[in-house]
């Protein structure tokens, strides 16, 4: 990935278009099919980052930090067979607003396009997490008071309900039982296809003697 030569990162605003548009141009050179060229573009980034820190309601004080890395280029459709150049750009939240941080090139192949994401930093997560977590509550899913030798019947059956049941069951037992239940699951279906070997086996002689 080739980036511009070191610049001051420029303050997201219609005042410093020139200068934003100046650092896409170093980067894209005459590139410009797929790329990010204009002011409105690295906007947009910054917009996107405010209305996500807007919904995870985190306080416009405790945005700064906060990143969103974007890159440029739409998916193309499948008839289109060559890699393209693209523009990957950081902004960055500060306390006084959004900054262009970073531009770059990179390059999409076939069938990639381009996107955003969303960084934070880790006390926006951890705040983020803590705000999300309050909006729940979580129960314990008790474990069916069932011998273990009853469990590992089940695993023996082959009837699709009561294999949905151990299927259930396994996250639920202790790491020992839960693998002999799996052994007993592997076995049965080896047996089964070991059956149904022999059953068409058996059928196949079966047509033979009829054709002879």
């Amino acid at each position: 990935m080739k980036t511009t030569t070191s610049f001051k990162q420029i303050r997201i605003d219609p005042a410093n278009a020139n200068s934003i548009e100046a650092a896409l141009k170093a980067v894209n050179g005459k590139a410009t099919a797929h790329t990010y060229t204009a002011y409105a573009e690295i906007k947009n980034l910054a917009d996107f980052g405010e209305r996500r820190l807007e919904r995870m309601e985190v306080p416009k004080s405790g945005r700064a930090g906060a990143s969103v890395t974007g890159v440029s280029g739409d998916k193309m459709p499948n008839a289109y067979k060559h890699a393209r150049q693209a523009t990957v750009a950081r902004v960055e939240r500060r306390s006084a607003g959004w900054y262009l941080a970073h531009v770059g090139e990179a390059t999409l192949w076939p069938q990639q396009g381009g996107g955003l994401r969303l960084s934070l930093t880790a006390t926006q997560d951890a705040d983020a997490v803590r705000r999300f977590r309050s909006t729940y509550d979580t129960v314990t899913v008790p474990t069916p008071d069932l011998p273990e030798h009853d469990i590992s019947r089940l695993a023996t059956s082959s009837d699709p309900s009561v294999q949905r049941v151990v299927e259930w069951l396994l996250p639920q037992l202790s790491p020992a039982h839960a693998d002999e239940m799996r052994k007993i699951i592997a076995a049965r279906r080896a047996s089964e296809t070991t059956n149904q070997v022999l059953r068409d086996i058996v059928a196949e002689a079966a047509r033979s003697v009829d054709l002879v």
